[in-house]
């Protein structure tokens, strides 16, 4: 099934987040999922550096920036135990000209597409322990230094927060404190969706809704859409969960042939005013792929 972007049609831009818990556990949902949708969310993949290419390979139509969450695991020598971690965001090939990586940390990776922030996140593991407190805040002040730096931007948070929104936990409230920073709002789940929950443990009979948006406020009123995506072929212990903006203004497609640039007119590239972070970070990304950075 062929995929109609935002960067086609202008009017509704679909996303979709998943925890694939595995990638050969997730792998034949997520490539039903590229035919859909114009930006997917992936935690978890459990890739090393090395295999990132599986995830590049699995659709022709998407651009995929990845991280995996094993680097300094495989850098300290042989590996050993199971796999962990892992995040991508693969990006329509509507979209691809004008997508760029701002972020590839081992808990977040951003892109920005014009005028639309995403923030791809898989926090830790909710529990009462300093290490896990002091992790949470470290990670929430630094997507808020990658906001900070992206003025006048709306933003899209997306998927695996490892807790309930609940009031009565501590993580919550300082996510909560956190949204009221950056004028973000949390998107709840309608009644209409397939399920009230996105992680089940049908052995242990565990629910448990900890899969969330969380969107400026200033475009919570153009989002259409919030449901789980319960399939047949899901092989992980997390559903799917789509959100659906309804942003003909958010973004703005580039035009070609809108300069008028005379042929006989040569460009000469400067290091001098070049963005020397950007280079590094891609050259960095660009190199891992193929397993030399």
């Amino acid at each position: 099934m062929a995929c109609t972007s935002i960067g086609v049609d202008g009017n509704d831009m679909r996303i979709v987040t998943f925890n694939l818990h595995g990638f050969s556990q997730g792998k034949s949902l997520l490539a039903d999922l590229c035919g859909q949708y114009d930006v997917i969310f992936c935690q978890k993949h459990w890739l090393s550096p090395d295999l990132l290419y599986k995830i590049d390979a699995l659709s022709a139509d998407y651009v995929c920036f990845s991280k995996s969450g094993m680097e300094t695991a495989v850098a300290g020598g042989v590996l050993t135990g199971r796999p962990f971690g892992g995040l991508s965001i693969l990006v329509h090939n509507g979209f691809a000209s004008r997508a760029k990586p701002i972020a590839l940390e081992h808990r977040f990776i951003t892109t920005l597409i014009d005028n639309l922030l995403l923030i791809n996140v898989y926090l830790p593991s909710c529990n009462n322990t300093e290490e896990y407190r002091s992790s949470l805040l470290d990670i929430l002040c630094a997507i808020g230094e990658v906001i900070d730096q992206h003025q006048n931007v709306k933003v899209v948070i997306g998927r695996d927060f490892n807790f309930v929104f609940c009031d009565s936990k501590w993580s919550y409230r300082m996510l909560v404190e956190f949204l009221d920073e950056y004028r973000l709002a949390p998107m709840s789940l309608p009644s209409d969706s397939p399920t009230a929950y996105s992680y089940y443990q049908e052995t242990l009979q565990h629910y448990s809704l900890i899969d969330h948006y969380c969107v400026s406020v200033d475009i919570a009123a153009v989002v259409s859409r919030v449901s789980t995506v319960d399939v047949g072929n899901n092989l992980s212990d997390h559903l799917p969960v789509e959100i659906t903006l309804h942003a003909p203004d958010l973004l703005t497609p580039s035009v070609n042939g809108s300069h008028d640039v005379k042929d006989d007119v040569m460009y000469q590239l400067r290091w001098d005013k070049a963005n020397l972070h950007d280079y590094d970070m891609l050259t960095s990304y660009y190199l891992d792929a193929i397993g030399l950075g």
